[in-house]
């Protein structure tokens, strides 16, 4: 078999094991949790998934390599955003629109307070469910 070169394989070092193997998240996420995908798919590329937002602290000597890497920036560089859309600095990428048939934009966040889906358990799935459906049900004209 060959050599795992996922970015799990490059950053968990024997003694980043070692500093997290005894350390959890709130809602219980383990250093476990957070490379079972890249242990159980070697050939996957990044190879780590967070549980929940805690998790990029707890899990910050694995995970803020891994996420530089991934990103292409420098471990130090703090992250910067700018949600006004004037300060774009795009232009209009088929002007004649004969190329660009369709385009997606997926942003996949979680619920405040709730573990992310690889880590929910059953019980917080269904009350945040619960909770979803009610606030839906609050919507009109639709």
């Amino acid at each position: 078999m060959p050599k795992p070169t996922s970015l799990l394989a490059k950053y968990y070092t024997p003694a980043v094991a070692k500093e997290l193997q005894s350390v959890k998240t709130p809602h219980g996420v383990t250093v476990a949790d957070v490379i079972r995908s890249g242990v159980e798919n070697p050939d996957s590329s990044v190879g780590v998934y967070a549980g929940d937002a805690q998790a990029y602290q707890t899990f910050a000597p694995l995970l803020r390599p891994v996420v530089a890497d991934y990103h292409k920036h420098d471990l130090d560089k703090k992250h910067q955003r700018d949600l006004n859309p004037a300060h774009l600095r795009v232009t209009n990428l088929d002007p004649s629109g004969e190329s660009i048939l369709s385009t997606r934009v997926r942003v996949g966040r979680n619920i405040d307070g709730y573990a992310f889906p690889a880590a929910i358990s059953k019980k917080d799935r269904s009350l945040l469910e619960r909770k979803i459906v009610q606030a839906l049900g609050t919507l009109k004209g639709i």
